[in-house]
This record gives structure tokens, sequence and C-alpha cells, in this order.
């Protein structure tokens, strides 16, 4: 399969570098399901269903994507011109890219009483949206809005070697790669914006002995994220990565704690046992991240 490089901005430093991508004879990436490609990349654009912006990242997990993450000017022009009139679309702007694309400031802040904040998992996240123009925005998390996924790419060994390497370096735990933050509590927005830049995402402990070999690295009594939340339904836990129900899960005592209502999901390794806890949206904790193979 031919191969082509195609300069893309850096999303830490904001330089540009060079990436590898797989071509079609016709200059295209092979795309399939319900992906189409623009450019060089494959993308599924939401035409119909206006949706939160978590919504959203759910809906482009189980197609298996993400939000596009828009890297260059020539790729929002592109995207734009499949965009229709009148309507935003929500998409992922790293932060060097912000001079470079001309951000338009905030223009949909609502005043909110006090208890309709702490119910709202999103009421202070905002969020990038693009339009049919080539403009970019930030909006609130909680407006309804339209979207772009952009399919996940296959790793070669040598990106896979890189995302590796990349300190601070993954470590290889049981089948799988992790970094594990042991000093830095976070918001959950911004672990799982920390996770996708590592060129990953929050952890996945699919069963048992996933979550037993992840134990082993744990420090007693703290508190990790993993990739688990109900802040689109109360009680019903999805994943992001996947946008899914029905994930294991291995509760500790008591749990899951419904009393303070939405939240996100911790393990939290105890004399007992490592255990999972429902814990509430707006507190910081530390964070594990998985590698994306």
């Amino acid at each position: 399969m031919p191969r082509r490089v195609q300069l893309v901005l850096n999303q830490e430093s904001g330089e540009e570098g060079e990436e590898e991508v797989e071509e079609l004879e016709t200059g295209r990436p092979p795309c399939g399901g319900n992906f189409t490609a623009i450019g060089f990349k494959c993308y599924y654009i939401e035409q119909d269903n206006a949706q939160e912006w978590l919504s959203a990242i759910y809906q482009c997990s189980r197609l298996g994507g993400h939000l596009a993450r828009i890297q260059g000017r020539h790729e929002l022009d592109n995207i734009s011109k499949k965009l229709k009139p009148n309507s935003e679309y929500f998409v992922n702007i790293k932060t060097p890219m912000h001079d470079r694309f001309g951000i338009q400031g905030e223009q949909e802040h609502h005043l909110e009483s006090n208890q309709t904040q702490t119910k709202r998992w999103n009421s202070a996240y905002v969020v990038y949206v693009m339009n049919s123009f080539g403009h970019i925005a930030t909006r609130m998390g909680y407006s309804n809005k339209l979207f772009v996924c952009e399919k996940r790419k296959e790793l070669t060994e040598r990106q896979k070697r890189r995302i590796i390497n990349k300190p601070p370096v993954l470590r290889k735990i049981g089948e799988r790669y992790y970094f594990i933050e042991h000093y830095m509590p976070s918001l959950w927005n911004a672990a799982v914006e920390y996770c996708e830049k590592r060129g990953g995402h929050l952890a996945t402990p699919r069963n048992e002995l996933e979550l037993s070999n992840l134990s082993e690295y744990l420090q007693p009594g703290l508190q990790y994220y993993i990739d688990l939340n109900d802040y689109l339904e109360e009680g019903k836990f999805m994943s992001v990565t996947t946008g899914l129900q029905g994930n294991y899960t291995a509760w500790a005592a008591g749990e899951p704690n419904m009393k303070f209502g939405i939240g996100n999901v911790v393990i939290e390794k105890t004399e007992s046992g490592t255990y999972m806890r429902h814990v509430p949206h707006a507190d910081s904790y530390l964070y594990i991240c998985e590698g994306p193979f």
C-alpha cells in the first residue's frame, strides 16, 4: 500500500512535523464503514442529530473514531466545505493552534443557579466548534451541536514505539501499556485530554486480571480515574473509549454511591483489594492513561 508524508502541527509545541498517511491508488486513505475520505483522512459528519459534546464523543467512539482533531488550515478548509450552512459542529482543536486559526470568543455563557451547576456535569466545560466558513469558536459543553468524527487510524510499529517511549514513558503492565499519574490530581476533562495528547485514552480495565495487574503499581488509599462515568444518564456507566455500557466493574462495598448524582469512576487500592468507586464529577483525582494498542 503506498504511503505519503504530510505536514501536521505538533499538538504540544505548535511546530510542524511529518506524519505517514496510508493511501489508495486514488491518493485518498482507505475508509470504510460510515467514514468518507476528505483530504487524506477519514471522517464521519453528523448532519442531522445535534447533541451534547460528551454524547458526540460517545457516538464517535462507537463508530471507531474520535472527535476530529483539526491540525492545519488546509484540513479545516476541506472539512468546512462539507458542512451545512448556519450550523456548528463539535471538533477538537489543540491550544497551540488558537492564534493560527483566529479563535472567536465564547458567545454562549449562560447564567445558571448554583443548584443547576452542581447537577450538570459540563456546566463549566468550554469546547470547540467549527462552521461552513471554516471559522472556529468556543461553546459550552451542554450546547446541542452537530459534530465531526475522525476515524481512528491503525498505528504502525514505529508509531507505537514512539507513543510508548515518549516521556513520561508508558510502562508495560500485563499485556497493555500505561502511564499512572501519582502526584498531580486533575479534573476529568483535563485527564481525558492529557491521555489523548499522549496518544491513548483513560484506562479501561476489561477484567479482573487487568485490574489486578494495575493494582500492583497503585499507591494504597489514593484514587485514580478510569474511563467510566454516568454523565448522560445517572447510574448508567459508559466507557468514553468505546461509547458503550456493560463494561467490567468491581465495585467496593456500598458502591456505586448515588447520593450526589452523576459522577466519575475511580479505582482505589485497599488492604482488602482494589475496587471501583463512584465519585462526584466536580472533584479532582489522579488518573491512569492506557496506550491505544
